[in-house]
């Protein structure tokens, strides 16, 4: 009898260390071991990944899948295939999951079933959980590979990961498919994990990631051009008519100010201006990356 009720699906390549932290935070979870599996996705890693996972023994029964094909998709699709549970939970490998992660998951889906479930990542150092995580609806994922779960069969549906696609656009890609068929979002804050950070994130940081993703938008809409990407990704002319009046410089000073403050209940407080400057970056890049473009 399969008493498995959700399987983790991690992906990676030449990452242990971090992987080891996140299989022993998995390996903690409050969720009853013998209802969870984790299936560690190798995309042919050329470290001490197989050699370490093949010699690791925690409470929960663990899977290593070696991808016959190459890249991270296709590992993700083989361990997909092999997944025991009905509910999958993908993660990437330089996570943290708090104890409360994985029942978290798994009574979102039993309380609204057709959704696909996704969680906030925060900083490990932070004090608090911050309240305002979710990005703006203009630009959100309905879908990641950092912290999603869904059922196996929406998966399994649609198509799978794309294998042979821009790894920028892979949660975008699988995203989308699932839109088109009819799953939607379901944004559940308790269903956090932490991501270790090794420096302070900084406006040219912001601003990076911004320009990334707006590529990314842009690329995807030119792969799919439908009103629901267009409406997603903010490529729309009031969308772009907004990036030239919003400006966005008189709040780098408190930026600036609360980052020289540590105390946690005023991380909420920072994530909702990072946000705000993230966006205005992020309408200016989408407007350059559109001009000359026939949409």
């Amino acid at each position: 009898m399969n008493d498995i009720l959700l399987s983790v699906i991690v992906a990676t390549k030449d990452n242990s260390k971090s992987l080891l932290r996140l299989l022993e935070s998995l390996d903690a979870q409050y969720m009853p071991a013998h209802q969870y599996e984790v299936l560690v996705a190798n995309a042919h890693s050329t470290d001490d990944t197989s050699s370490m996972v093949e010699n690791l023994t925690f409470r929960y029964a663990m899977e290593h899948c070696v991808s016959r094909r190459q890249g991270l998709m296709a590992a993700r699709n083989q361990a997909v295939e092999q997944a025991k549970g009905d509910r999958l939970l993908f993660l990437s490998d330089d996570l943290v999951a708090p104890p409360t992660l994985l029942e978290t998951h798994l009574q979102a889906h039993k309380d609204i079933p057709h959704h696909v479930v996704r969680g906030p990542i925060v900083p490990l150092e932070t004090e608090t959980i911050p309240m305002l995580d979710r990005p703006p609806p203009s630009i959100r994922l309905f879908f990641t590979i950092n912290n999603s779960s869904a059922s196996k069969m929406a998966i399994l549906k649609v198509g799978g990961f794309t294998e042979n696609i821009d790894p920028e656009l892979e949660d975008r890609e699988v995203g989308w498919r699932l839109q088109q068929d009819n799953w939607t979002e379901r944004f559940v804050p308790e269903a956090y994990v932490y991501r270790p950070s090794t420096q302070e994130e900084t406006l040219l940081d912001l601003k990076r990631q911004a320009v990334l993703l707006a590529r990314t938008a842009v690329a995807h809409y030119m792969q799919h051009p439908d009103p629901s990407v267009a409406k997603t990704t903010g490529i729309h002319p009031r969308a772009r008519a907004w990036a030239r009046l919003t400006a966005g410089e008189g709040i780098y000073s408190v930026v600036r100010f609360l980052r020289d403050t540590s105390l946690g209940q005023v991380h909420w407080i920072r994530t909702l201006i990072e946000q705000r400057i993230f966006m205005t970056y992020y309408r200016r890049a989408l407007t350059k990356e559109l001009e000359g473009k026939d949409l």
